[in-house]
């Protein structure tokens, strides 16, 4: 267990560098009566929100993706310290984000479900 949560903190550095080296990121005040909340960019006027590729698939190794804010489940993500984990596969158990390539903590390295 503590392999995955040290795992899981890395994972979350990653996505907060991430979004935060590009532009400004924040949770959305305004989210819909829903669990959860966004993450998206606030770069341009049509802000960008993280969500799940593939139409929103839940499946394991989906890539997370920047995506325009519509706002739909797949775009909706919750914490449970340390762990982030997405509204879409399921609350209040569902799945983690976590690192591609079995765990790599490479750069580079894609965040996946």
């Amino acid at each position: 267990m503590r392999k995955i949560s040290r795992a899981t903190q890395v994972l979350l550095g990653a996505l907060a560098l991430a979004v935060a080296a590009v532009t400004p990121a924040y949770a959305s005040p305004n989210a819909p009566a829903t669990n959860g909340f966004t993450i998206h960019s606030a770069a341009s006027s049509s802000p960008k929100c993280v969500g799940l590729a593939n139409n929103g698939s839940t499946d394991n190794g989906t890539a997370l993706v920047l995506w325009d804010c519509h706002y739909h489940v797949d775009q909706y993500w919750y914490g449970t310290n340390p762990l982030l984990r997405s509204t879409a596969s399921g609350f209040p158990n569902g799945k983690c984000v976590g690192l591609a390539n079995n765990g790599s903590t490479a750069n580079g390295t894609w965040l996946v479900l």
